[in-house]
């Protein structure tokens, strides 16, 4: 009978053994989830499967993601403060969800498309949820590829157009496939880590013109290769972008951001997007007028606040730094001008004198697109003189009655220009001393009219010769005194003969 029984409990204990053996376990990762008290144990083990199978996916293929934890919270925003992911469980997404831990774990910057393609792969090899993505043939993404470069621009509806969005979302799955098929997971999630980083942010380029070209497309050297991040951070309030040698940084408008329950970031995308077009317009002109190429010049970093830099720098608009580079704006209108002093410096190009890199810069920024805003300023400056009785001449009526038209911003820096310094010398204003900064502000419109004048009297080459070598190109040994002397005569003795000399 003693024996019977050892018989059994041996047979239990093989059993169990077996049974042990062949039972499913859970693998337990290195993420922890902090709850709040009003949460079921049913809710946490939702968001718990959904979060194991992200990292499961990468275990897999032989990638540890970082240890996390996880709070789980009502009525919050997403966030991921140094090593926690906060979420909203009641609305975040399975895609967001999968998002902001690669966020965390890559960079914030991370290259969207990369992005995009892997949380694509990842939703259908474990069923989590996730978007339709339409097929699309190689030439129809031909008719996009001048500007696919996998950005968040170019998954932004507001941004981009509803078709470029789409043909972009099948072209980030295409290429996360593709580079998983030839070169491996740990090749893809080292091109993530690098893909946010300046210096490496080229290489996703690289590896997006080997895909259209596996695919029997010539569009290779067709497409306008940018090295470039735009994403938007919401824990520091920027939205940051890279392209070439200029990392860009804008600074979004001041909010509460570190309350229990506070709203999502204000979405700035569209307006940053705005300034890059016109931006990279400006710096095309600027190529051509200064005789530079932009790609040759240092790295610089232009920050852009939006008000902010203003509460804290005093009246300027903007201020270059050349060491490191940086370009600091108050208001994008500053943009050009403090380019101007970049290119000069990064190139030697220093003038004589400090005055001169001044009115060199607002000379050559003059056409700036932004510059719009002087012609509020300009207004401004009306108003005061029609305010005084003894001005007789309204400068703004007299140019417009000459054109037969209202003016446009050209001819603020010509006709109407010249013509508001002489109706203040007509009034018994002084001209201020040319060289000397008055309660922070420079004389400029004193400066476009001055070098105005010395471009309509001895040729455009003269802008630069008096700058650098302080002489006039005309073989005399006229330097800028000569040259202020000059222009004064026919500032003050301006009529209206005077008038066809800007409009020839």
């Amino acid at each position: 009978m003693r024996n019977i029984k050892i018989l059994i409990i041996v047979i239990i204990a093989m059993l169990c053994f077996v049974g042990c053996a062949v039972l499913p376990t859970s693998k337990e990762y290195s993420y922890t989830i902090t709850v709040a008290e009003d949460i079921t144990d049913e809710q946490v083990e939702e968001i718990k499967s959904k979060i194991d199978k992200v990292y499961k996916y990468f275990d897999e293929k032989g990638y540890e993601l970082d240890e996390v934890k996880f709070i789980m919270a009502k009525n919050t925003r997403i966030d991921y403060p140094k090593n926690e992911i906060i979420i909203d469980f009641e609305n975040i997404s399975d895609f967001e969800l999968m998002q902001i831990i690669l966020q965390h774990e890559f960079s914030d910057y991370l290259n969207y498309g990369l992005m995009y393609g892997l949380i694509y792969d990842i939703a259908k090899t474990y069923d989590l949820k996730f978007e339709e993505v339409n097929n699309y043939s190689i030439e129809e993404i031909e008719e996009y590829w001048d500007y696919m470069f996998l950005s968040y621009i170019n998954f932004t509806p507001e941004i981009a157009s509803e078709t470029e969005v789409k043909i972009s979302k099948y072209v980030a799955t295409e290429l996360v496939n593709y580079i998983l098929d030839k070169y491996g997971g740990e090749y893809l999630f080292d091109l993530m880590k690098k893909s946010s980083e300046l210096v490496h942010a080229n290489k996703v380029s690289e590896v997006l013109d080997e895909w259209i070209e596996n695919n029997g497309s010539d569009f290779k050297d067709i497409r306008i290769v940018n090295r470039e991040v735009f994403n938007q951070n919401p824990n520091d309030d920027t939205i940051a972008f890279s392209t070439e040698n200029i990392y860009w940084v804008l600074y979004l408008s001041n909010k509460e951001v570190y309350s229990e329950h506070y709203p999502n970031i204000h979405d700035d995308t569209k307006t940053f997007y705005d300034y890059m077009n016109i931006f990279y317009e400006e710096i095309s002109r600027l190529e051509e007028v200064l005789e530079f190429d932009s790609s040759m010049l240092p790295t610089i970093t232009v920050e852009i606040y939006n008000g902010i830099y203003r509460d804290t720098r005093g009246k300027w608009a903007g201020q270059y730094n050349h060491y490191p580079p940086k370009i600091s704006l108050d208001t994008a209108y500053a943009f050009s001008h403090e380019f101007v002093h970049y290119v000069d410096y990064s190139l030697n190009r220093k003038p004589k004198y400090a005055a001169y890199a001044e009115m060199r810069a607002e000379y050559y920024s003059r056409n700036f697109q932004l510059s719009y805003f002087l012609n509020y300023w300009y207004k401004a400056v009306i108003e005061n003189i029609q305010k005084n009785e003894h001005i007789l001449i309204d400068p703004l009526a007299e140019v417009e009655e000459y054109l037969g038209r209202k003016l446009n911003q050209d001819d603020y820096y010509l006709l109407f220009n010249d013509l508001l310094i002489h109706t203040l010398i007509e009034s018994g204003e002084e001209i201020p001393k040319l060289f000397y900064v008055s309660d922070g502000k420079y004389p400029t419109i004193h400066w476009i009219s001055l070098f105005n004048f010395i471009n309509r009297t001895y040729g455009e080459e003269a802008i630069d010769t008096i700058m650098f070598e302080e002489k006039l190109p005309d073989g005399t040994m006229k330097n800028m005194t000569n040259a202020i002397e000059e222009w004064k005569i026919y500032i003050s003795n301006l009529t209206k003969d005077d008038y066809g000399n800007y409009y020839d």
